[in-house]
């Protein structure tokens, strides 16, 4: 349900805050009788769309111009909305065609222009919408199949007055007598909310606050997926992080003794024989793990105790 802001005065204006429900059209059949028209505003006119085709009585000054629709079947009327074309006062009358002479108040005499406005020739094209709320209570729940339109202008006597449109509209539930609907179009399509022949723009819904954000922010979550590779590298990240580091000291000792198997291998190949020396330092490496923790001397001389130092010294000396 939408609201139309208040305007008071001026051409096409609404002058009460009304809530427009989209209901279905009725489209009268034809024109059974009018009071007079111009040639060039005639009645049948107002069977059109176009709001710029208006219908106008014949000569200013006449005490009221009147104007009878038929409709094709008998229907409910709900709503009525009236463009005035210099009308002071209309009125809406209801009856059947059993009955046409009947004649029942659906709308009572409303005004379109102030005295004011009709000496001065102002705001001669006001729009009124009227609910059910503002029909008569005893005849807006009947079903009619004639309405009668009386427009008067009692305040100026110069001046042809008329109606610019005039739009009925059933209750939703209601589609009989409705004759603009198209036949491609499907029933659960909503019908749009009319202004005459402008149709009403919907109102945007309000977005809550950060909502805009918090979509983007879940799209992206949604939208990135972690890679196989990924889990792999955090998870040996994490075993890395949780598995004891060993300490430096026998990493050293092992690469020394990698290195000193390699060199030993490398002059087995080349056939050279070791000096006394590097025989005894590779004696005193493969008796380091029996004998306790190791010595080096000054001249790189490796020992297990301070005895063992001075016999490698005397050797070598």
């Amino acid at each position: 349900m939408r609201v139309i802001a208040l305007e008071k005065g001026g051409a096409g204006s609404v002058d009460r805050r009304l809530p427009l429900v989209a209901m279905p059209v009725i489209k009268p059949q034809n024109i059974s009788t009018f009071s007079s028209e111009d040639s060039n505003h005639p009645a049948r006119n107002l069977l059109s769309s176009d709001t710029y085709r208006k219908w106008k009585c014949a000569t200013g000054g006449e005490k009221q111009a009147v104007v009878v629709f038929e409709l094709r079947t008998p229907v409910q009327i709900r709503s009525v909305d009236i463009g005035n074309e210099g009308s002071a006062f209309v009125e809406v009358l209801v009856a059947r065609s059993s009955a046409a002479d009947d004649y029942k108040v659906l709308l009572m005499a409303s005004s379109f222009m102030t005295p004011s406005d009709s000496k001065t020739w102002r705001n001669t094209n006001r729009v009124r919408m009227f609910g059910p709320d503002k029909l008569s209570k005893g005849v807006v729940e009947q079903k009619w199949d004639r309405v009668k339109i009386v427009c008067t202008q009692p305040y100026n006597k110069k001046e042809q007055y008329g109606l610019s449109f005039l739009t009925l509209h059933s209750p939703p539930d209601d589609s009989s007598g409705t004759g603009d609907e198209e036949k491609t179009t499907p029933k659960t399509t909503p019908t749009k909310p009319k202004l005459g022949a402008f149709s009403l723009k919907e109102e945007p819904k309000a977005l809550p606050t950060g909502s805009l954000f918090y979509k983007k922010e879940g799209s992206s979550s949604q939208g990135s997926g972690v890679s196989a590779a990924a889990q792999a590298r955090s998870a040996t990240a994490a075993a890395l992080q949780n598995s004891p580091s060993p300490s430096p000291a026998p990493i050293r000792e092992k690469r020394r003794r990698e290195g000193h198997g390699r060199r030993e291998e490398e002059g087995e190949k080349d056939g050279k024989k070791k000096p006394a020396g590097e025989q005894n330092k590779t004696k005193a490496l493969s008796a380091r793990d029996s004998r306790g923790p190791m010595v080096i001397c000054h001249n790189y001389h490796v020992c297990t105790n301070f005895k063992d130092q001075i016999s490698v010294l005397a050797s070598i000396g």
